[in-house]
Order: C-alpha cells, then sequence, then structure tokens
C-alpha cells in the first residue's frame, strides 16, 4: 500500500501539477459563461479551502466546468493581472465562475478591492470559509514552505481579512463542520444557488487516503469529466504559487 501511495504522490506532484489548465485559471483560459453568477469563496490560507470548492462543484448545476476555478489571487502577482480587470465588468454580469481568493491576507490594495466590490455590487455571491480554531491556521501557515509569519503580524493580516468581508459576506460556512460531512452546514447554501437533491457530495474520509490520491490523478487528468473531483494542491508535497499568465479570455453565450 505504502509503495502505491508513493507513486501516486510522486506522479501527482511531478507529472500531474496543480497549475493544471484543466483545473484552474491561470493557467488555463478565462471562459466567461453569461448569464449565471459566480460564486466567490473567500477564505484564509491553509484551512482547507478546496474542500469548500470541490462541494460546491460536486453539488451545483452550473459550476462544473473547465476550467474548474479561478485563482484570483494568482492573477493579481503574475502579468495576467490587466487581463482580469480588464474583463471585470463582463465577470460582474455573471461568468458562471468560481473565484477562490485568500483577499486581503496577503496583500490589500484598491485595485483588488474594486474588483471584489464590483463582482459584489453586482449581486456575485460570496462564501466566507470560516475555521473555529485559529491557532491551527497560523501554525499550517508556519510550517508551510512559502509562508511564514509571526504572532504580530498573522493578527494584523487576519484582522484585515475579516473587517474586508464581515460587511460583505453572503453565507458563511464553517470547515469543522464541512469535514464532518454535517448536511446542516452547508444546506443554507440553497437559498443562494440550486444544489442538487441530498444526500450530498462530500468530499472521502482521510482514511481513504489511495482513494483521494486517486480522485486527485483523474481530476488532473480529466478536468470537469472526472468521475469525483479533487482539486485539492498538495499531493504530500511542497506546493508552489502559480504566476502562469492566462493566454486567452473566452466568452460562451
Amino acid at each position: 500500500m505504502n509503495s502505491s501511495l508513493e507513486i501516486l504522490t510522486g506522479l501527482g506532484a511531478r507529472v500531474l501539477p496543480s497549475a493544471n489548465k484543466l483545473i484552474k485559471s491561470p493557467p488555463g483560459d478565462l471562459i466567461l459563461k453569461k448569464g449565471t453568477k459566480n460564486f466567490i469563496v473567500a477564505t484564509l490560507p491553509r484551512i482547507g479551502t478546496h474542500l469548500l470548492i470541490d462541494f460546491l462543484i460536486a453539488n451545483t448545476l452550473h459550476y462544473r466546468n473547465p476550467p474548474l476555478y479561478v485563482n484570483v489571487d494568482n492573477f493579481f502577482i503574475s502579468s495576467g493581472k490587466q487581463e482580469l480587470l480588464d474583463a471585470r465588468s463582463q465577470i460582474a454580469e455573471g461568468a458562471g465562475l468560481l473565484l477562490k481568493t485568500h483577499y486581503p491576507f496577503f496583500n490589500h490594495d484598491e485595485q483588488s478591492e474594486r474588483f471584489f466590490d464590483s463582482l459584489i455590487n453586482a449581486g456575485n455571491t460570496v462564501v466566507l470559509g470560516i475555521k473555529r480554531n485559529i491557532t491551527n491556521v497560523k501554525q499550517s501557515l508556519d510550517t508551510h514552505a512559502n509562508f511564514y509569519y509571526g504572532d504580530e503580524a498573522f493578527e494584523s493580516n487576519l484582522k484585515i481579512f475579516q473587517s474586508f468581508w464581515d460587511s460583505r459576506i453572503g453565507y458563511s460556512v464553517v470547515f469543522d463542520e464541512l469535514v464532518q460531512k454535517d448536511p446542516s452546514a452547508v444546506r443554507p447554501i440553497s437559498n443562494l444557488v440550486s444544489l442538487k437533491a441530498e444526500p450530498f457530495i462530500f468530499q472521502r474520509d482521510k482514511k481513504e487516503r489511495l482513494r483521494i490520491y486517486l480522485d486527485k490523478t483523474l481530476t488532473r487528468i480529466l478536468g470537469n469529466a472526472a468521475p469525483k473531483i479533487n482539486t485539492s494542491i498538495g499531493f504530500g508535497l511542497k506546493s508552489q504559487q502559480s504566476k502562469d499568465k492566462v493566454v486567452w479570455i473566452k466568452t460562451l453565450d
């Protein structure tokens, strides 16, 4: 079993990286699907963001599209920033996108703030992911390859994040309840978007490691056609932020 896991870990991390055009934009094309509101998934980093993204893809009717989600933060640290800003009005009108962001935890600037406010003012939905134990979030960041925050810096960034989204959220999801597969944790989302009939589709238990790695591998190969979507980044190895530029912005009527 361990050798099988090691093989899949190596395959997933090296041959099929998370910076995959079928899974996320950038590097995938930003495809705008007219007439469907966007979902903005706003979370602190390292708390299980992809559990919520994968739940929305699996349990809604309009968000299982390639690429599966848009990492807005990667646009704003890459050469694709201007393309995103240029398409802002088209996106705000409704483009059927799942927009992932940790803004403004890492950085706060007026262009990004105007981008999110334009989406929210147009009636797009914000779902805020909440972790009950903030100490665990800090510890997870400190042990991650790309981040380290002293207590004072973490608390300051946390307050900025909470202050920004507290007045803008449409609904909150507690990740502890999402992990426990509690239907009541996500049922209120149905007031914001049409969910499929219960029972809801949740991610696998952590003990099903081989199946989880297989889900990740098939998602990176097949994208939205994978039997069970798993967009999570890590295969047990260090992840890297993508700085790939989006190549095209396409609009589908």
